[in-house]
């Protein structure tokens, strides 16, 4: 049969053996098994390995659990349609990896990823990245790596699951500081949750901070971060401020998209400026 390479009829032989207690299936025979299964196409393949798999666990079910057979069978679920069967492997081989298999690591939390943003389940998302935040950051990876983590997981805590105190904590966490535009992105959203919170002066040392950075001058951040200084010096009537932050912005390269950003920015500085002489004139 298998030289004539009748994979039904091989698999069919090995299960109706196993069963009759006629074949015991050893590691020789559940490779064979496996491999025969995997000669099939379409879902005849998937259903067969998950079958194998199932056929095993009434013989050694310690040998269905480990990382490798754990992400064969999620693999073959999720080929199947069945996603939720497929996290609940992955999810099991994920917790057997350890920390310093970082790749094996990264390669399910990749497979969770998927299936978890199928099903918007962002709670669970969020518990899958913080486990590649914690593998990376304690691997001699470049840091940039587990602070894009600490990016997804303060997004979805904040657009998705409105848990906007905990986001701050890992925007914080995203931005090392440097002008990456993560790291500029990271910042001005904890900017924007502390504006939230009505904590202006929070957001305005944070913005000031910011615009300290190398910002390239026709970036969008550099837009939006002076806008958003000019709006809020404008708020606390520190007239002077604002007027110097929208002149910077109605100066600046603005990508299209944010060409009202220096429309609006060119108004409220010609306002300001009509108001300051109109001051003056009056003095």
């Amino acid at each position: 049969m298998i030289d004539q390479q009748e994979w039904t009829k091989v698999t069919r032989t090995i299960h109706k053996e196993v069963k009759a207690k006629k074949r015991i299936l050893d590691k020789k025979n559940f490779e064979l098994l496996l491999f025969a299964e995997n000669k099939k196409v379409g879902s005849a393949r998937y259903n067969g390995i998950l079958n194998a798999y199932a056929l095993m666990a009434t013989y050694n079910k310690a040998k269905t659990q480990t990382v490798e057979a754990l992400i064969e069978q999620g693999y073959a679920a999720e080929k199947l349609g069945g996603y939720k069967r497929a996290k609940g492997y992955y999810r099991s081989a994920l917790k057997k990896v350890p920390d310093k298999n970082v790749n094996l690591v990264l390669q399910l939390v990749g497979e969770l990823t998927r299936l978890y943003e199928r099903s918007k389940d962002y709670k669970a998302l969020v518990r899958t990245y913080k486990r590649a935040y914690s593998v990376l950051k304690k691997s001699s990876r470049p840091k940039k790596e587990y602070q894009t983590y600490a990016y997804l997981i303060g997004y979805h805590q904040s657009s998705q699951l409105k848990q906007t105190s905990k986001a701050r904590i890992w925007m914080l966490r995203a931005d090392g500081g440097g002008s990456s535009s993560q790291e500029l992105q990271a910042a001005f959203w904890v900017a924007q949750l502390d504006r939230e919170a009505k904590k202006t002066d929070k957001a305005l040392k944070r913005l000031k901070e910011l615009a300290g950075r190398k910002i390239a001058k026709n970036s969008s951040m550099y837009v939006q971060i002076h806008f958003e200084l000019g709006t809020l010096y404008h708020f606390k009537e520190q007239w002077k401020s604002a007027l110097r932050h929208y002149r910077l912005v109605a100066k600046a390269r603005a990508p299209a998209e944010l060409k009202q950003f220096r429309n609006a920015a060119r108004q409220k500085a010609k306002e300001i400026d009509n108001y300051l002489k109109s001051i003056e004139a009056s003095q």
